[in-house]
């Protein structure tokens, strides 16, 4: 297996793609069917999906690629949830903030066990508001973090050593200051938690969630499954069976539930506070089921509520206990993603509505921006969602426009060449392998799950290189004693681009001029230099975006159209 990059992320994904136009209101089962049929039908990543839909009524449907070889899956099929785990994490949590024993203002080391040193920012530690919002400063991963095994990277990894790895960590910045996705945090928290506790992290689960809430199938370790239910079998996005992911117990907060699409509905009513039929002769209000319940935590409502609640951030945007959140058509949405090396799951809660959506995928289709199109649509037609990708003959011209030598952005050099009617790539070092082409317009790997996606620049291509979670681009080389020719942009040009442009409430771009260089800095993010493709178009040089500026009248720039992950979004101009 060729590993260029490992991110080995659970990544909350939640983008709008545009593509099928929306259909009316998904009310039945059949409906609901027919719509993931459309979607999947000849899908070349061959997944199957578990999705339901929760309102008023709930509806459900199970379907796959491949209709004729549909895989067994049904409603005691337990999927890998991934990082819709760090949701019930945040719910323990909140259970014992509410039991006086944790606190969200306290620091994260007066959970872990004695001796164990956290890392500080001139004196300011790591609280626990931090982590459940990804602004502890912690890495995404453990320092030196090298897995024996990349199709099962957290197998190995012990409480131990997680916890020496905290002493490795040097903070950049003050904790709270900034945001990003740290699976190193989430599992440090499980632990805490745990120890603070003086019980496993899935006995907690347990007792506090899984059984108050009917969740029977819901588990962690194979040797605590269920009796009657099934692990799903894990997929790559070539087909390719995959080994599941194994955590140790205490280190499970970070991804490690497995639980049924009946679970996950459970699940997704308590976080609407809705009624829950755990059978057909029971129909009780959540709190009365929870309080009869002389083993549930008769807080729970609270501490689900408490989830949910927003947690001011210096970057102005919402968030909760590791609930992601943001608008979508007018509604507030409470989003959660998950990736595992061979499952994509989604859950989408709309309280106001009091609408949900989960989706169970048993393919790893992270590089593919997982199943929110799908969740998207479901929660609200209006959404567009995706065509399925279909495995075809890529253009000539476009073989011919792409071949060369490259170096990523992590400075591994690859040289792109056609063979035959496709396109192979060789990676210093490593040998060479074969990629096929789809409908979307993405290159991917045959023997191992990665994804090359092409960009078109003013006079040639460069690509976005999609692995394990993370990205990477790809810049030309120049041929050798050749130099490439930058699209030069007066000073007088780039007057007409500077300025401060509003893109979410909170959350401002500002472009500016520095030492002679073109530059673009985020809200509470730092600056990335910017290099111009021709005409009002440029990309960012350290993360794969593309942007262009917009002159509403023909010759005043008072906009620009930011495009990242295969989503467009618009920022209106509000200062020079």
């Amino acid at each position: 297996m060729k590993i260029f990059l490992q991110a080995l992320c659970f990544i909350p994904v939640m983008a709008i793609v545009n593509s099928v136009s929306a259909a009316t209101v998904i009310s039945t089962d059949e409906a609901l069917q027919n719509v993931l049929q459309k979607r999947l039908l000849n899908d070349r990543t061959g997944v199957c999906m578990a999705v339901a839909v929760i309102s008023d009524i709930t509806i459900k449907a199970i379907a796959c690629a491949n209709p004729k070889a549909r895989r067994a899956i049904d409603d005691q099929t337990a999927f890998e949830i991934g990082s819709i785990t760090k949701t019930m994490t945040a719910t323990l949590l909140a259970s014992m903030i509410q039991s006086g024993q944790m606190s969200l203002d306290a620091p994260l080391a007066d959970y872990l066990p004695s001796g164990t040193q956290v890392p500080s920012f001139k004196g300011k530690p790591i609280l626990l508001r931090h982590v459940v919002t990804h602004t502890s400063g912690l890495g995404a991963l453990p320092p030196d973090f090298t897995p024996t095994d990349a199709s099962n990277p957290y197998a190995n990894l012990t409480e131990k050593s997680l916890l020496a790895s905290l002493a490795k960590v040097e903070l950049k910045q003050a904790p709270g200051e900034v945001q990003s996705y740290s699976n190193f945090a989430m599992m440090v928290l499980s632990t805490a938690i745990a120890n603070k506790a003086g019980k496993s992290y899935e006995d907690l689960l347990k007792m506090r969630l899984f059984l108050p809430l009917g969740m029977d199938g819901a588990y962690i370790s194979d040797s605590t499954r269920p009796k009657g239910i099934t692990a799903a079998v894990g997929h790559l996005p070539n087909q390719a069976v995959t080994s599941p992911w194994i955590f140790p117990v205490n280190l499970s907060g970070a991804g490690g539930v497995r639980a049924t699409l009946p679970d996950m509905i459970q699940y997704a009513k308590a976080q609407l506070g809705r009624k829950f039929d755990k059978d057909a002769t029971i129909n009780l209000n959540l709190a009365d089921t929870v309080n009869a319940n002389p083993n549930a935590n008769a807080g729970l409502i609270k501490a689900i509520a408490k989830t949910q609640a927003v947690i001011p951030l210096a970057n102005g945007q919402p968030m909760g206990m590791n609930w992601f959140m943001r608008t979508n058509a007018g509604a507030e949405i409470l989003f959660h993603g998950g990736g595992t090396g061979g499952f994509s799951t989604e859950i989408l809660i709309d309280k106001k509505a009091g609408r949900a959506v989960v989706v169970l995928a048993d393919t790893s289709l992270t590089n593919l921006g997982g199943v929110s199109d799908v969740a998207l649509h479901l929660l609200n037609p209006d959404n567009p969602i995706d065509e399925a990708r279909i495995a075809i003959e890529a253009p000539t011209a476009l073989l011919t426009a792409l071949q060369g030598d490259y170096v990523l952005s992590g400075g591994l050099p690859i040289t792109l060449r056609i063979k035959g009617k496709a396109l192979a790539a060789q990676a210093a070092g490593q040998s060479e392998f074969e990629l096929g082409y789809d409908s979307r317009g993405d290159f991917y790997t045959i023997a191992f799950d990665a994804a090359l996606r092409p960009e078109k620049l003013s006079t040639s291509y460069r690509f976005i290189w999609l692995q394990g979670g993370g990205a990477q681009i790809a810049k030309r080389m120049a041929p050798k004693g050749e130099k490439l020719a930058a699209v030069a942009v007066s000073d007088k040009e780039l007057e007409r681009y500077i300025g401060t442009y509003n893109l979410a409430p909170n959350f401002d771009i500002k472009f500016f001029v520095e030492s002679g260089k073109f530059y673009a800095q985020a809200t509470h993010q730092p600056k990335f230099l910017m290099t111009a493709l021709g005409g009002t178009k440029f990309i960012l040089e350290a993360v794969p975006a593309e942007i262009e500026f917009l002159a509403g009248d023909g010759v005043t720039i008072d906009a620009i159209e930011l495009l990242q992950n295969g989503r467009k979004n618009k920022a209106r101009k509000v200062a020079k």
